[in-house]
C-alpha cells in the first residue's frame, strides 16, 4: 500500500509521514510513505509511475499549483485512488466534495483519533479498489480498467493489448503475458495460447483449436493449452 503526502511545509510533511507510518504499523498495515514538496513534483512522478499511490494526502495552499488543482488533474487522468485534503484551510470543503475526496483534515484542529480513523478508512477503501481495478501504463498515458470488464489480452512482440468493456482496448509494453496472468490470478482468466489470456466468463464454446466469445469473436487455442482448458471449462 503506497501513501503519498504532498505539502510545501517540510515540517508538516515529515510530521505526518512519521505519524501515518506509526499509525499503520500499530494496525499491522504494511505501507510505503512517499513525500512531495510540490504538486508539480507529485504530478510529474505520477505520470511515469507503474505503481501510483493508493492514497494521496494534499495540502491546499501550495505555490505554483494548489492542492485543489492537483486533485483536479489527477481525476482528469482517471486516478481512482483515495484523495484526502490535509490543510490549515477550512474554505474548500465543497471543492473536496466535487473531487470525490474521501475526507478533509484540518491541521492542528482535527483530533488525532479522527485522523487515525480517516487513515484506516482510506487504507480499507484503497485495498478494496485495488482488487476491483487494474492499471495499465504506456508512454505517459494510462487506463484504470475494472477487472470485471476484462475480456481478453493478446500479445505480439512484447506489446500487450487489453480488450475490455464493450469495445475498448489499450496497448502497452510488457515483457511477458505470464506477469499479467500472475497479477490477475484468482480473477477468472484462462491462458488459451502463448499469446492470449481470456476471461472465462467470455467463453461460450471450446473446440480443439479455437474458442468462441460472447460477442462471436474466435480466438486460437494453443495445442499445449487445450487439455488444461478442457479441465477448467469441461462443458462448453
Amino acid at each position: 500500500m503506497k501513501i503519498a503526502i504532498c505539502d510545501d511545509n517540510s515540517q508538516d510533511l515529515h510530521y505526518f509521514a512519521d505519524a501515518f507510518k506509526r499509525l499503520a504499523d500499530n494496525h499491522k498495515e504494511d505501507v510505503e510513505i512517499v513525500t512531495y514538496l510540490s504538486g508539480k513534483q507529485l504530478l510529474f512522478e505520477s505520470d511515469d509511475a507503474d505503481d501510483p499511490a493508493d492514497i494521496v494526502f494534499l495540502d491546499v495552499n501550495m505555490p505554483e499549483i494548489s492542492g485543489i488543482e492537483v486533485a483536479e488533474k489527477l481525476r482528469t487522468l482517471d486516478y481512482k485512488g483515495e484523495i484526502i485534503f490535509l490543510t490549515v484551510s477550512t474554505t474548500h470543503y465543497s471543492d473536496a466534495f466535487d473531487l470525490h475526496a474521501l475526507h478533509y483534515i484540518v491541521k492542528r484542529v482535527t483530533p488525532p483519533d479522527k485522523i487515525e480513523d480517516i487513515l484506516m478508512r482510506a487504507i480499507r477503501s484503497a485495498r478494496k479498489k485495488s482488487e476491483e481495478y487494474i492499471r495499465f501504463t504506456s508512454a505517459g498515458e494510462f487506463r484504470n480498467v475494472a477487472v470485471k470488464s476484462l475480456r481478453y489480452f493478446e500479445t505480439f512482440n512484447k506489446i500487450v493489448t487489453v480488450h475490455y468493456g464493450k469495445d475498448d482496448r489499450f496497448s502497452f509494453y510488457c515483457a511477458s503475458l505470464k506477469k499479467i496472468e500472475d497479477q490477475l490470478y484468482g480473477n477468472g482468466l484462462v491462458r488459451i495460447h502463448r499469446s492470449y489470456l481470456v476471461a472465462r466468463s467470455q467463453i461460450i464454446k471450446v473446440t480443439y483449436d479455437h474458442i468462441f466469445l460472447l460477442d462471436g469473436q474466435m480466438l486460437p487455442v494453443g495445442r499445449k493449452y487445450y487439455s488444461m482448458l478442457r479441465e477448467i471449462i469441461p462443458d462448453k
